[in-house]
């Protein structure tokens, strides 16, 4: 595996410049497909990992790391069956209506929970991760580092998960790329934050 990223980055990054993220983002959209059509992944490992050896020996910091890695798409190794991913619209919208909960802050803390699993297609741990460590700053940030068209705001949330930590996630399973909802929602993480209440894994129950 380390002979193929050294080849990789020897390919794709020899006598390039990449100061910005705006720069590797050029570069990266600039790889092409695999023979199968498919994104190369193993080309945007090479990069990432490459960008976490620079931070390592302290070439760059890591708060950069973030923005430089927010351009690279992370892309899974096995897809999903298509029918574990179709969820119907009004299977959730009922989900939500059996939600219970012993305070208002409880029951609103569950719904938001339902809300963005599923439009964000994120595990529960990440989830969760999201609702607890949330910052309205990051959504801004992340628009920038993508240089995401500023009008995609009134309808939509971009939220950086490089900016989520969890602990058991880092070697265990792999990082989403960014989380994707709905703009109202963004309000109701910030009540949600606001009340005090932590949703946990045994509380969702």
């Amino acid at each position: 595996m380390a002979e193929r990223y050294i080849s990789k980055l020897d390919k794709y990054l020899r006598n390039k410049k990449a100061n910005t993220p705006s720069e590797l983002r050029k570069i990266i959209e600039s790889i092409p497909p695999t023979k199968s059509g498919n994104p190369d992944r193993h080309a945007y490992n090479a990069i990432r990992s490459y960008i976490n050896f620079l931070v390592a020996k302290g070439k760059i910091k890591k708060s950069e790391s973030i923005d430089f890695k927010a351009v690279i798409p992370n892309i899974k190794s096995e897809a999903r069956p298509e029918t574990e991913k179709i969820i119907k619209a009004k299977d959730i919208v009922n989900i939500i209506k059996d939600v219970k909960g012993t305070k208002p802050e409880v029951l609103h803390a569950r719904k938001l929970f339902l809300k963005l699993l599923a439009f964000t297609g994120l595990r529960g741990k990440e989830v969760l991760a999201l609702m607890n460590q949330f910052d309205p700053k990051v959504i801004d940030e992340t628009f920038e580092a993508f240089d995401l068209p500023k009008e995609w705001k009134k309808k939509i949330a971009v939220y950086d998960l490089e900016r989520v930590k969890i602990k058991t996630r880092k070697h265990k399973t792999k990082r989403g790329y960014v989380a994707v909802f709905p703009i109202e929602l963004v309000n109701e993480v910030i009540e949600y934050r606001k009340s005090g209440y932590r949703l946990t894994p045994n509380s969702i129950r």
